[in-house]
Formats: structure tokens, sequence, C-alpha cells
């Protein structure tokens, strides 16, 4: 069975080589390249597979086994795990729903917490080289079920796969999940981040990206008995749905990493301005205005009265929900602004887009030439000590692996040789039973309980006589 299907396999591999021979080549221009080629360390990352483990190893039979274990013990070690990870770029569309099973089990695993960054980064790429790469952006959104945070190399090559692709919305998302980590520190990451989100913004039209008015639902309510009312709570970060405050958050918090200069302070305007905190916005403007060398590009005023002009107002009479009634959305729509709060805002906004003009603070560079330039620059810096580190890790990974695959045969043969001296000692002990038996017979029988004989009943007495008796013996027990 199972030589049929390594034959099935290698049938099927060397007939996709032969059609890939006759396919003809298509060269793409509208690919932008920001990392060269030698970031992939392809020489360390495909020396990796001449382990013989993993060449041994059949993807689809391996995945089914980790399943059907899972299932039995509810474990999966992180070493199988880490086998499977190696092996994903064998897999096809028809086997990644299979494969992202196995890791969502995984991830309810003891040897997932944490999860090795060697394994997700080996995932991340692989699903890359396989073609696959928009099937991560749900995983990684769904990080508690399936465990998938990647670490800062997993999503520069993750960033740099959609920018060269041009997916400029699936460049930002990863972006965004950066930033809802909290780690931009890693130079290569946050440079390709800025890109993507700049990009993407010049690119897309605030009309596709504005938040939804937030409504009431419309039909009549519906009541149930709970044992507690939750009241919601809306953190203004993980809760984010809105795809423009998450660009708005993202930008915001890229400009705060860039320090204090003409790019540094267009992202943060525009960020608080997508982001819809308005006020924070304003009082960055003023600061601008009254500093000594600080200004903004035009796009980041644009972006301000965009957001002004398109942003929902809320109605400060509208009548409080019962408890029981409110959603996050209510939360949502309670740090939206008045009328009389927009009006404000607009008035303000225009005075200090005069005052900026008439100091000569804006600038009529485009934002996204500024950040293209100085992304560009800080990617050549720092790309040779990343493929440095790369390169190391890969090897350290592989090492780690081999000493946690010893490690598990080891503990394997301990398990075993247990059983077998458990099973042993079972063995003797009944043999010993048996044949001690047969010598502590006598003493087994003094040890029984003495049964008295039964009394004897002579056929020649009748009822009446036997009942005699039993009423004579009765009074003689009672009288003792």
């Amino acid at each position: 069975m199972a030589a049929s299907l390594l034959f099935g396999r290698a049938t099927s591999r060397a007939l996709k080589g032969l059609i890939k021979s006759y396919a003809p080549t298509i060269t793409y221009c509208n690919k932008r390249f920001l990392l060269s080629q030698a970031y992939s360390c392809k020489e360390s990352w495909h020396k990796r597979l001449e382990d013989p483990v993993l060449s041994q190893v059949p993807l689809s039979e391996f995945a089914i086994q980790l399943r059907d274990q899972f299932d039995k013990q509810k474990s999966i070690s992180a070493v199988d795990m880490e086998i499977l990870a190696n092996k994903m770029h064998e897999m096809d569309v028809d086997e990644a729903d299979f494969m992202e099973d196995v890791i969502r089990k995984f991830r309810k695993s003891p040897a997932s917490n944490p999860v090795r960054d060697s394994i997700v980064y080996v995932i991340v790429r692989n699903y890359i080289d396989s073609g696959m790469a928009d099937r991560l952006l749900p995983l990684m959104q769904t990080r508690s079920q399936t465990g998938l945070f990647p670490e800062a190399f997993a999503f520069s090559h993750l960033l740099d796969h959609f920018i060269e692709e041009n997916e400029l919305a699936s460049a930002a998302q990863v972006a965004y999940e950066i930033m809802l980590q909290e780690d931009f520190s890693h130079p290569t990451s946050r440079f390709l981040s800025l890109h993507a989100c700049v990009q993407y913004l010049e690119s897309v039209s605030l009309d596709d990206i504005t938040p939804e008015e937030i409504k009431d639902p419309e039909g009549e309510e519906e009541w149930f008995p709970v044992r507690y009312i939750r009241y919601p709570v809306y953190d203004d970060h993980f809760d984010i749905k809105s795809q423009q405050y998450l660009l708005g958050k993202t930008l915001y918090c890229l400009g705060k990493e860039l320090g204090a200069n003409t790019l540094a302070h267009s992202l943060q305007v525009s960020g608080l301005a997508l982001y819809h905190k308005f006020s924070r916005c304003l009082q960055l403007m003023t600061d601008i205005a009254n500093s000594g060398d600080g200004s903004l590009v035009q796009d980041s005023l644009r972006h301000v009265e965009e957001s002004l002009e398109k942003v929902q107002i809320r109605d400060p009479e509208k009548p409080q929900k019962e408890t029981g009634l409110l959603t996050i959305d209510d939360e949502i729509y309670k740090l939206l602004p008045t009328q009389e709060d927009k009006e404000g805002f607009v008035a303000q906004f225009k005075q200090l887009r005069q005052t900026l003009q008439d100091k000569g603070k804006v600038v009529e560079e485009k934002m996204s030439a500024l950040s293209e330039t100085l992304v560009k620059s800080e990617l050549l810096q720092h790309e040779a000590a990343d493929i440095e580190v790369q390169t190391k890790r890969l090897e350290g990974w592989q090492e780690e692996r081999q000493e946690l695959l010893q490690q598990q045969l080891y503990e394997l043969e301990k398990t075993q040789k247990v059983e077998e001296i458990q099973n042993t000692l079972k063995e003797l002990q009944e043999k010993e039973e048996m044949i001690r038996f047969f010598e502590l017979n006598d003493k087994i029988r003094l040890i029984q309980p003495k049964r008295l004989p039964k009394e004897k009943v002579e056929e020649d007495e009748d009822e009446e006589t036997l009942r005699l008796k039993r009423i004579k013996r009765r009074k003689f027990r009672h009288n003792v």
C-alpha cells in the first residue's frame, strides 16, 4: 500500500515537472522588488531538506498519523509538528484544509505552548512557495486557535511577497497584525510595513474603507433568560474591525517609530485622522505649527479633511439602550463626535491649515515618494545583517530538531522498556502464584473455614415430626 502511494506521488511529480518544462516563460514587469533574491537564503533554506528524516517522511501519510495520534492521545509533539511543517512545500490546494486542521489540533497540545518560531517560520515560507500565501491571513487573524504568531523574519518574507505581487491590501493586513502585536522593533518588517500601508493608502479611496454607519438593528428584539448580562467592552485595539481604523492606527504607530521629521509627523497626523482621533490629531498639528522645524506633506492635510467630512455624527439626544441590548457597536458609537464637535474640529482644522501654509510648513512632495526613498535606503542597510541571522537560525533550528528527535526517540524507548518490564513482572507473578499454590496447598486448606455437615433427614420422618424438632431447636437456642 505504501509503495503504491509513493509510486503514485512520484508519477504525479514527474508529470508536473514535464508540464512545467513545456510551460511558456512569463515575465511580470509590474512587480516591485524591495528585497534582493539573497534575502530568501535559498541555499540554507533548501539545505534543510537534505535531512534524512525529512526526505523519508511522506507528507499525507504523516499528517494522517498525527491527526489520529491527537484523536487518541490529545497530543502532538513539537518535533513531529516541525517535521510536518518542513514538508508542507509538497502540499497542494486540496490538502491545505487538512493541514490547517492538523495545525489547529497541534495548538491544543501541551507542546504548543509556546509555539516554536521555527515551526511558524517554516509554515509561512512553505505557504509562500506553494502559492497559497493568501491563506495565511485568516490563520494569523485567528492566532489564538492556530498559534500562528510569526516572528520578524516570517513577517518580512510575507510582506515582501505581497508587495512583489502588488497585493497591497494583503500586505497592509500583515502590517496590521504587526501593529496589533505592538512590535515594530525589527527594521526590515517595520519599513516593509511602512511601504505597504502608504502605497495602499495612496491606491485606495477612503469611500472603500470608511467604516459602515452604526445603526440600531431593525425589528423586535428577542429576549431569553441568561445567568448574567455581559456589559460590552471595546478595547480600541484587538476589537478594531474597521479597515480604516486599522490602517490609521498602524500609520500612527509607524510614524512614532520614525522620530521627528516631515514623514513621521505626516504619518501620525494622517493616522490619527483615519483613526478618528481628531482631538489628538489637531493637537499634533498645533504642536507642529508652533515648532521650529516641523512640517507636513499636503497629503496629510487632505486625509484629515476627508476624514472629517466622512465621519459619522453621534446624536447626543439618542435614548440609552437597556443593558441587555448593548453591543460593542454601541461602545464605538459613544466615541463618535457630535455635530457640534465636528463643526469645532473643522473650524480648528481650517485655521491650522492656514497657519501651516503661512509659515511654509506644508511640503508639496507626496508621502509615498518620501516613504519609498526612506524604505529603499533603510532596507539596503539592514539586509546583509538579516541574511546572516537567518542563515544561522536555519542551521540552529536543524540542530535543535535533531536533538528533539533524539530526545523523543529516547523517551519512546524508555516507555517501551518500562512497559516490557511491567509485563514481565506480571507474568512472573502469575507463574509464582501457580507454582506456590501446590506448595502451600495444606496451609490454604487450614485457612479455609470448616463447613459443618448438613443434618441428615431420615426418610421415615413425616412432616409433623420435622416441624416439632424445629420448634424444639428454636426454644433451645432462645433459652441459651
